[in-house]
């Protein structure tokens, strides 16, 4: 069944598997459950900072959790998530906030103070580590490694609203949902607006293309959230239909075999690079690839010859 936005197709697949496993992150995993409460915690963090229905709320992140918990937060309040690169100059940055009239952003507190040079003040900069969930280790030494941060808010410092104190938005399947940029092969990037309706839909046509029993589905997601095809297959088909996405912060084949051999992930979604870089190591190659179910490409062309080694 198709719901009128992100957070209700979500929601529903959270109340029909409360305990099996949503996401997967370096060592820590999250049900249904865990994740959704995530979810709304986030929002009524957006609800402490001001966000309104129809605010353009930019999130320029790498796979993280707190990226995809935002994602849906954003949508649960009303508002629209324009997802960025976060490697995305300051200059262009600040040219991109302007032409969609986003009203805040959210990037790396490793980034932050690259970001508030350019930017002006009067503009909300929120400042996220990626690690805050998973690696207490990791989380300090980039916690230490950030700038003095100053000029811009801490994620992790922002109190939410009380649950009783917060409403949720009223959306429709046509309204938008995420803003996404085009490559800009043709000059400057243009901005791609997806409905709640259009995102749901992939979702829902999705899964027949996935198969399988959606316990078994683990979705090897290295592909941004920035990115169309990470967003809608990677992440909000899995989680509409009560699989697991397995976050990769970035691509490091070794790591990626290492979840492989472990069994945490079934599927995988890459570009044409990803699949050539698997397929030359030999740690590759092996017993655990029976439990592989499907795999994607796309970003890039594919060469038949890609194909058929695989």
């Amino acid at each position: 069944m198709e719901y009128s936005t992100l957070y209700e197709q979500l929601r529903a697949s959270a109340l029909a598997h409360p305990k099996d496993e949503a996401a997967r992150f370096e060592n820590k995993t999250w049900t249904y459950t865990a994740f959704l409460r995530q979810v709304d915690k986030a929002a009524r963090k957006l609800e402490r900072l001001g966000v309104k229905e129809n605010d353009v709320i930019a999130v320029s992140l790498p796979n993280c959790p707190d990226a995809l918990f935002l994602l849906y937060a954003i949508n649960k309040v009303g508002a629209v998530s324009y997802n960025i690169h976060p490697l995305t100059p300051p200059a262009q940055m600040k040219g991109m906030l302007e032409k969609a009239k986003a009203s805040m952003l959210f990037v790396l507190s490793l980034s932050a103070d690259r970001y508030r040079k350019e930017i002006s003040l009067s503009f909300r900069l929120v400042a996220i580590n990626p690690y805050r969930h998973v690696e207490f280790f990791k989380m300090l030494a980039v916690r230490l490694m950030s700038h003095s941060l100053k000029g811009i808010s801490r994620y992790w410092m922002i109190r939410p609203v009380l649950k009783s104190h917060f409403v949720p938005a009223n959306r429709k399947k046509e309204d938008d949902a995420v803003y996404l940029n085009t490559g800009g092969t043709n000059g400057e990037p243009k901005i791609v607006r997806l409905s709640n309706g259009a995102i749901n839909t992939l979702a829902f046509e999705g899964y027949p293309l996935v198969g399988g029993d959606v316990r078994n589905i683990k979705m090897l997601t290295a592909i941004p959230l920035f990115h169309g095809f990470g967003l809608s297959m990677g992440a909000h088909t899995i989680l509409s239909i009560g699989g697991s996405t397995i976050l990769m912060m970035k691509f490091k084949t070794k790591d990626a075999i290492k979840i492989l051999k472990k069994g945490y992930a079934t599927c995988i979604i890459g570009v044409p690079a990803l699949y050539n870089a698997l397929l030359s190591r030999d740690a590759f190659y092996g017993p655990w690839l029976q439990k592989q179910n499907t795999a994607f490409v796309g970003g890039d062309a594919v060469p038949d010859s890609l194909l058929e080694r695989w």
